[in-house]
């Protein structure tokens, strides 16, 4: 995957968890689109290439931050669960 796909798909993820983490909206299907679009960033990201000066040139994404990547797809898969156990979002929205 080039580092521009992979780029848009980090934008992505992160709009869609926004999404669901924020606006409470439509949290199934953004917080399984958010989860795919994390968990593809965490298993792709060793696999990432650039093109400098006309040659293709590996540019991984650093281990912790597949981690960080792989810990917000697992996130959104538990918002799903908890979404469609009615526990998520809370009702009361009182301080």
């Amino acid at each position: 995957m080039f580092q521009a796909q992979y780029l848009a798909l980090f934008a992505f993820a992160a709009a869609c968890t926004f999404a669901w983490l924020y606006l409470e909206r439509r949290v199934l299907i953004s917080g399984m689109t958010a989860a795919a679009g994390w968990l593809t960033l965490a298993l792709v990201g060793a696999d990432v290439e650039t093109v400098s000066s006309g040659e293709v040139v590996t540019a991984p994404a650093p281990d912790p931050l597949r981690w960080l990547f792989a810990v917000l797809g697992v996130l959104s898969v538990l918002a799903v669960i908890l979404y469609t156990a009615g526990a998520y979002p809370p009702r009361d929205h009182e301080l």
